[in-house]
Order: C-alpha cells, then structure tokens, then sequence
C-alpha cells in the first residue's frame, strides 16, 4: 500500500512539473499578437531562463545568449532585471521592426516576424 501511495505521489509530482514549463513552443509564439510577444520576450529575460529566451531570438544570437546565461550576470545587470515590470507602455513601428517600451525594463526591445512568422527580439545581451 506504501508503495501505491508512493508512486501515486511521484506521478502528481512531475504532472505537476511538466505543466508548469514557461517555455512556449514555436506555434504558440506564432499565435500571439505584438504586444503579448513582447511581453512574453520581457518575462523571459527577467526569468534569466535560455530556454525561454532562445525561441524569441535570431539563430545569430542564441550562442552568444546561452554563454554568457551560462557564465552568469554581473551583480548590477541581474538586479536590473529582476526589478523589470514587463507592462508594454509604447510601441513605434520602424521600417523593418517595432520598438516595444516598457514601464521599467533595462532597455527597449526591438521585434518583428521572421520568414517564418515568428516573433523575434534583438538581442539585449
């Protein structure tokens, strides 16, 4: 009975884990609009997470991203971050991209849709 009651709760456990992912898929991020990309980019920086950060960034970014994630932020650059109030306050429209401001975040990203539809941002690393 012990061992029923056991692996009952380790099964809760990781169901419980896979539902919490913040990653979303290639399809989700197509389904979103502008604003909610960026807001979804925004979050993802603040959470310092690769695996959030990566689907919203250019192939020529992602190498450059998981290494210094992976070295860690200096003491200043992280806290910026985490003080981030991902709330889209503007949005421009450029030639080729749209300039998102929030209402705190260490800098304006710069999105738009590949030639897959996919949002992406430039990198702020």
């Amino acid at each position: 009975m012990k061992k029923q009651i056991l692996m009952l709760a380790v099964s809760i456990a990781v169901s419980g884990l896979a539902g919490c992912s913040d990653v979303l898929s290639k399809e989700e991020i197509a389904k979103l609009s502008m604003k909610e990309a960026a807001t979804e980019a925004c979050k993802a920086y603040v959470s310092m997470n690769a695996d959030r950060i990566i689907p919203f960034l250019e192939e020529k970014n992602v190498k450059k991203t998981k290494s210094i994630l992976d070295k860690g932020l200096i003491t200043s650059s992280r806290k910026k971050l985490e003080e981030s109030i991902c709330i889209v306050t503007d949005m421009k429209e450029k030639r080729r991209y749209t300039v998102v401001t929030f209402e705190k975040f260490v800098e304006k990203l710069k999105i738009f849709k590949d030639e897959n539809n996919l949002y992406k941002v430039r990198s702020i690393f």
